[in-house]
């Protein structure tokens, strides 16, 4: 099982900015970030819509999800006010696969019930938690939904490299980042 840290907060604490942060400060230290990064937009009538956006060399995005709009067939799944588009996160778990035959970390982002209920970016994260203990991957989850994460995806302490909540601090996000930095390429001692 792959290492693993967490960022954690609630709807709306900024949890992609912190990763964005994170993946930052990991690339400028020379690791190979891959993965994705969710992003809340609206549009001229204020209707709120979710992209998902690649991270590393490969930039890529995809719409996730729209508001307010009911599923309208069988590619798109209706949960919460959001219609989510299956090809979304068919698209993040085929980047998180390709991603990880080279990059070091992963960033998994917008991890909450959908997954806990084995839909949505479930698939790609049980690949990513597959990879082996020398590469970690970052989860951004809402807290409210942490415990039901770590039961469902069986987030073993032992594999735990570091977890923030946010909002954080400066020095924070560097901890986090620095502790992801010293866990690349090392196995857990047990």
């Amino acid at each position: 099982m792959a290492r693993w840290a967490l960022i954690s907060g609630e709807g709306g604490s900024d949890k992609s900015a912190c990763a964005r942060q994170v993946a930052d400060r990991l690339q400028a230290a020379g690791l190979r970030v891959g993965g994705y990064l969710q992003h809340k937009l609206r549009d001229e009538q204020g209707q709120k819509r979710y992209e998902l956006g690649r991270l590393g060399a490969k930039a890529e995005r995809v719409v996730l999800a729209v508001d307010g709009i009911a599923a309208k067939g069988p590619g798109e799944d209706f949960f919460c006010s959001m219609a989510f588009y299956e090809s979304a996160f068919d698209a993040a778990r085929r980047w998180v696969e390709e991603d990880a035959r080279a990059a070091e970390v992963l960033v998994l982002d917008g991890i909450s019930k959908l997954e806990v209920s084995g839909k949505g970016h479930c698939a790609a994260l049980e690949s990513a938690l597959r990879l082996p203990e020398d590469q970690v991957v970052i989860l951004c989850a809402r807290a409210s939904q942490l415990s039901c994460v770590v039961e469902r995806f069986a987030l073993d302490d032992s594999a735990m490299v570091a977890a923030l909540e946010v909002p954080a601090e400066a020095a924070a996000v560097e901890e986090l980042a620095s502790a992801v930095r010293e866990a690349v390429g090392k196995p857990r001692t047990p």
